[in-house]
């Protein structure tokens, strides 16, 4: 059940998991189902490797930002998304004064994302972290906005799934880069 998951993960995100063998994936899989659910990739040590290198701590970045660049063109599609559904649902829902007033802030807060998330994949070529953490942040902040907006009203999001999917992943961008940064 579990390889399923990962291989539907890994074509999500174009991401080949060549690293980690059957067997591997098997004995985690076993472990899995005896403990808490929560899914993570086992890390195995290279020890005939004497390199202090972040290719072999880490194997999926293998000397570059490949997951990084991925996640966010995923996340950047996301926000993409959210952005037309804001215009669909500002053009198509006869909306109260206060609605039309919330689908136009939640459609500048997709677009301020969207610009901050161009921010960050330039520095990620620059391979400036500091800005990068920066504009993902700002990510975080700006999909926030459109959620609060929402939370005030008794009303659900109609961005609920773009917002928890957009925040997890850059979630995980924002961890990615503190383990690498730690690392240098």
């Amino acid at each position: 059940m579990l390889i399923p998951r990962l291989e539907t993960w890994a074509r999500a995100m174009q991401l080949s998991f060549h690293s980690i063998s059957e067997p591997q994936i098997r004995s985690h899989s076993e472990y899995q189902s005896r403990s808490s659910g929560m899914v993570s990739i086992p890390y195995r040590e290279t020890p005939e490797s004497d390199s202090d290198s972040d290719s072999d701590a880490y194997p999926f970045l293998d000397g570059n930002s490949d997951v990084l660049e991925k996640t966010m063109k995923s996340i950047a599609w996301l926000i993409k998304l959210g952005s037309i559904h804001a215009q669909r649902l500002s053009n198509t829902v006869v909306n109260p004064k206060d609605g039309d007033r919330i689908l136009k802030s939640c459609k500048d807060s997709y677009d301020n994302a969207s610009s901050n998330l161009q921010q960050a994949m330039k520095a990620l070529l620059s391979k400036d972290v500091d800005r990068m953490k920066s504009m993902l942040h700002a990510v975080f902040s700006n999909i926030g906005d459109c959620r609060d907006e929402y939370s005030g009203k008794s009303k659900t999001s109609p961005f609920a799934t773009y917002d928890d999917k957009v925040t997890k992943m850059i979630s995980n961008c924002l961890t990615v880069l503190d383990l690498v940064h730690e690392r240098r």
